[in-house]
């Protein structure tokens, strides 16, 4: 069930993920409610919007989180899609504690969650103009080496740290470099991707 919940997830499906959650409600799975509210906070997630959800469902989300004392797969997961629910300075504490936890990982599936979390959290430090903060994360993504399977992570690092980079000195080649990056992501099929990276470049130009 969790495994059809995040693939309609990546797939950025409303529909799939409302159906599953239809046949979840007339089921009688013990944990029920929780996969339930797993579902709620996915759609709202998808649909950014948050005001989708109440208060006590983005708490209890929250709290799932900061109760995860060792995290695995399935909770790199979780936090890596709900890191939206959190102030930017709760993420800077979280997110360095996962990191520093599983850097060093030997598996590609944690290799990629991780990378996907520094990611989110330099777009979370531009966007709140926290360049200061970015420094920490590009480190620790150049501990990951780059593999087929975390290729389209690395090659995104730069494009980020670029625009950061740009702050300093405002010279165009940063920009120049981030624009190739954009260009090669929407070549390859990704154009909706490359349109929200192309944004955050305008934004800080």
């Amino acid at each position: 069930m969790n495994r059809l919940i995040n693939e309609a997830y990546y797939q950025n499906s409303k529909e799939e993920l409302q159906q599953i959650r239809d046949l979840i409600a007339e089921s009688d799975l013990p944990n029920k409610n929780d996969e339930l509210l797993l579902i709620d906070a996915y759609i709202a997630v998808i649909s950014k919007d948050l005001t989708m959800l109440d208060k006590e469902v983005i708490d209890r989300m929250k709290e799932k989180v900061f109760n995860i004392s060792n995290f695995d797969e399935d909770g790199l997961i979780i936090y890596c899609n709900f890191m939206s629910f959190y102030d930017l300075n709760s993420n800077l504490l979280l997110s360095k504690r996962i990191i520093k936890q599983l850097v060093g990982s030997s598996s590609v599936r944690i290799q990629d969650k991780i990378l996907a979390i520094i990611i989110n959290m330099l777009i979370f430090c531009i966007r709140n103009k926290r360049f200061e903060e970015t420094e920490v994360f590009v480190n620790y993504a150049d501990q990951i080496k780059t593999k087929p399977e975390v290729f389209f992570y690395k090659l995104l690092i730069p494009a980020f740290y670029n625009i950061v980079k740009y702050q300093d000195n405002h010279d165009k080649k940063y920009l120049d470099e981030t624009e190739i990056i954009i260009k090669s992501i929407k070549l390859a099929g990704m154009p909706d991707y490359g349109k929200e990276l192309e944004e955050l470049l305008v934004a800080n130009k």
